[in-house]
Formats: C-alpha cells, sequence, structure tokens
C-alpha cells in the first residue's frame, strides 16, 4: 500500500471516529459522556481505532465549540448544563 493510500485509510477512519463521536454524545444528550464512556463506544463500533484517538477527536471537538466538558462529561454543547445549573465555584484569586 502506497504512503497516499495509507494517508487516505487514516484519514477516512479519523473522519469516522469524529462522526461516531458526535453520534454518540448526541444519543447522550443531556446526561453527556466521559471520555472512557465514550472511548468503548467508538472501539465497539469502530474496532481498529487508536486509544489515544478518541480522547484527541474529544479535545479537538471541544476547542472547536461542538462540545462542551463540564464536571468530567462531554455534551454536545447544545445540550450542556447551564452556568445555574453549575455548582457555584468561587474563582481563585491571583497576587
Amino acid at each position: 500500500m502506497g504512503s497516499s493510500l495509507i494517508g487516505q485509510y487514516f484519514s477516512r477512519l479519523v473522519l469516522g471516529v469524529k462522526s461516531a463521536v458526535l453520534n454518540f454524545a448526541f444519543e447522550a444528550s443531556g446526561d453527556g459522556v466521559t471520555t472512557e464512556e465514550m472511548r468503548d463506544a467508538v472501539e465497539r463500533a469502530i474496532p481498529e481505532v487508536a486509544k489515544d484517538t478518541v480522547r484527541s477527536v474529544l479535545s479537538r471537538l471541544k476547542s472547536d465549540g461542538a462540545l462542551a466538558f463540564v464536571r468530567g462529561r462531554y455534551y454536545v454543547k447544545e445540550f450542556a448544563p447551564q452556568e445555574e445549573d453549575r455548582p457555584n465555584v468561587t474563582p481563585l484569586r491571583s497576587g
């Protein structure tokens, strides 16, 4: 297999993982999902996925604004707990 074919395979694999992550996040809706739960679900759907790929995709989707990370769980941004649902936390003061 040429290097361009390998690159195409991995590009499709990552796109498949990204789609699976978004689908599972939508299915979890207001319950959210932990990294481990997401990794287990994606590995069942795509057995050849590398262990760190799911974590990387979750991180990327969070930085892109598609997912929110609240109290150890990932949510589709629209389903994430609202500010009034989050516990009161006083920020640390610097200096």
